[in-house]
């Protein structure tokens, strides 16, 4: 009986290290397929974008226009109530907005990650990961849409276009993997646990009054600006805001977000692989 119980003891020990590298395996072999099947997700995202706006006019530029409406009078707005030159904070505003927007909607939206394409997950051997790069995919095409309201800022402001603009680049790169990540996160979580989707939109509305969007660090004195480096979502609204304003980004920003992304991406990896053989069942 005791020679039984050790051989179950030594067969827990070699079997627990064995299925742990496996999971490590199947999650590594998914990032890197969802990954390298762009061609899937790119096209899945426009095929969406037709499908959700079919038989209107204008189709996305629906959202542009009550997006462009919003900023030019809230620009308005704000520029008086802060005592700002009104071309000189209507760039600054309309960019960080279009930034917010695009983060926001991302990060609700990657809260249904795995249940809002339950349907194709149950039946369709696809890597998970695609899901999250279609669905970032998806909202940086509205966010490109956008794009039009900002040019229209920049030719009524006649802010200058300079080589600090093409650091929107590597910053939307950096962006992108960053949301992918944050999409399967929040996706493994709400899977199995559905009340987290509530309290991360009550934190959202929080987080845009206590994030720089419609009003800038300047207003809160040395104090206030020092803890605003510690709001992850300053650092990576700046990475697009400067550029879109002609300016560079600071080192603290490029190094905030490279530094959330790859502890971010590290721990996400090692909660998906250690749930990646759960996350069907929890649909």
């Amino acid at each position: 009986m005791q020679s039984i119980e050790a051989n179950l003891l030594i067969s827990d020990q070699i079997d627990l290290p064995t299925q742990m590298s496996v999971d490590l395996g199947l999650a590594k072999n998914d990032v890197i397929e969802g990954l390298t099947k762009y061609r899937l997700w790119t096209y899945l995202g426009i095929i969406e974008m037709r499908r959700r706006y079919k038989r209107t006019i204008i189709g996305p530029f629906w959202t542009t226009l009550s997006l462009g409406i919003f900023i030019a009078c809230m620009g308005f707005m704000l520029s008086l109530l802060w005592k700002y030159e009104l071309k000189t904070f209507l760039p600054y505003f309309c960019s960080g907005y279009i930034a917010w927007i695009f983060i926001q909607t991302v990060i609700m939206e990657g809260c249904c990650t795995f249940t809002s394409s339950s349907t194709f997950i149950r039946q369709i051997c696809l890597p998970y990961t695609l899901y999250a790069c279609l669905l970032t995919w998806r909202n940086l095409i509205i966010m490109l849409h956008h794009i039009a309201i900002w040019a229209l800022v920049m030719l009524y402001t006649q802010t200058a276009i300079n080589l600090n603009t093409l650091l929107i680049f590597p910053a939307m790169a950096l962006v992108f993997l960053t949301c992918v990540w944050v999409s399967i996160l929040l996706g493994i979580i709400c899977t199995r646990f559905r009340d987290v989707q509530q309290i991360i939109t009550s934190l959202l509305q929080l987080a845009m009054f206590v994030t720089p969007i419609m009003w800038t660090v300047e207003h809160i004195g040395p104090r206030g600006a020092f803890l605003v480096n510690f709001n992850p979502m300053y650092h990576f609204i700046n990475l697009i805001r400067m550029p879109l304003i002609g300016e560079a980004p600071s080192m603290i920003n490029w190094l905030a977000a490279l530094g959330i992304s790859v502890i971010g991406g590290g721990l996400t990896y090692l909660l998906f692989a250690k749930n990646y053989r759960k996350i069907v069942f929890w649909l």
